[in-house]
């Protein structure tokens, strides 16, 4: 496998570069709903196990509709945070294109597909050796990460003003470690999507 190491500058501004153009995604579009969402993770695919809990929350805004007898099209973009006990905080932003399957007026079945921007801070203290050999605790800045994430998932259309939903995502984070390019992540979320009256 062939690494590819950009200098810490230049990941930077390519994780900056892509938090930019998911913005502008947003703000050129109508928002038509607005979700909220309770997730648990883990660092495997699939997601296999519900316990330990490792809890999140997600809040989204669904963008520019395209609505067809069996399916609907849109835009969705997503701002989170999720922890892993032994691992890390992270916070994100992300824009996906979804497609949903409705099976008659009741249940629409879905699958996302997004990019988005991640940073991620150790949960326990980082520390330095001093000149003297001592150690210090020192600032942590966290670290820069692009994601991608692809799922399936389920909601309930019986309401005219609110979708409850679960879904699964599969996500991958790039870089996962200092010694690893990329890694696997997977949620399982559950929540309800507020509809917006019509203007």
């Amino acid at each position: 496998m062939v690494k590819i190491e950009l200098p810490l500058t230049r990941r930077w501004l390519f994780h900056f570069l892509l938090l930019g153009a998911s913005c502008h995604l947003v703000h050129a579009q109508k928002i038509e709903s607005v979700s909220l969402a309770l997730q648990t993770g883990a660092i495997a695919i699939p997601f296999t196990r519900l316990t330990p809990l490792q809890p999140g929350i997600e809040v989204g805004v669904g963008l520019s509709e395209k609505v067809r007898p069996k399916t609907t099209r849109r835009w969705n973009a997503y701002a989170g945070w999720f922890y892993h006990e032994n691992m890390d905080h992270n916070i994100y932003l992300r824009a996906e294109y979804e497609i949903a399957f409705n099976i008659g007026n009741t249940i629409s079945v879905f699958t996302p597909m997004g990019l988005g921007y991640m940073h991620a801070w150790h949960p326990k203290p980082a520390y330095k050796q001093n000149s003297d050999g001592s150690f210090s605790e020192k600032t942590q800045i966290g670290r820069p990460h692009a994601i991608a994430n692809v799922g399936l998932g389920a909601r309930y259309l019986g309401s005219e003003a609110w979708e409850p939903f679960i879904k699964y995502e599969a996500l991958i984070q790039t870089p996962f470690v200092s010694t690893v390019p990329a890694g696997p992540r997977s949620f399982l979320k559950v929540g309800v999507n507020f509809k917006l009256p019509k203007q």
